[in-house]
């Protein structure tokens, strides 16, 4: 989290509920890096007006991250898990973060769900990745 605030420079675009205290998983912490990592990136760069970003991290095993951004249709949220899949025909990039989270939470037992419109608006999206944790 103390990464993606300095990365961030402007930080009334983004919004972070940190843990209260550490989350022990079995995942790799690379690959769990990434998946957040795409999902950062993500929300920053596809989030539209003033509206801030929100990570909120503070419940264990789940990181939820909005965006306010145009919505995107059921169809769109099928399409965009797809590698070299795009929305549209001026979209950026070569398609390939969701399709890598989606690939990763299918090898760690990770889950990750896509909303949109944000729940109770008309506009945004959501993605909550929800991380299997392990017993002491």
């Amino acid at each position: 989290m103390k990464e993606l605030k300095a990365r961030e420079s402007h930080h009334d675009r983004l919004i972070i509920r940190s843990p209260s205290g550490g989350w022990l998983s079995r995942i790799d912490p690379n690959a769990s890096g990434i998946m957040l990592n795409i999902h950062f990136e993500n929300a920053l760069k596809h989030t539209r007006g003033d509206l801030p970003v929100h990570v909120d991290a503070s419940q264990m095993g789940r990181v939820v991250i909005s965006n306010h951004r145009d919505t995107l249709a059921p169809e769109d949220l099928d399409v965009i898990k797809q590698r070299f899949k795009r929305k549209g025909p001026m979209s950026d990039g070569y398609c390939l973060g969701l399709s890598i989270v989606h690939e990763l939470c299918n090898h760690s037992g990770c889950t990750v769900e896509l909303i949109s419109p944000q729940s109770g608006k008309h506009r945004g999206s959501t993605a909550i990745l929800n991380i299997p944790l392990t017993r002491e």
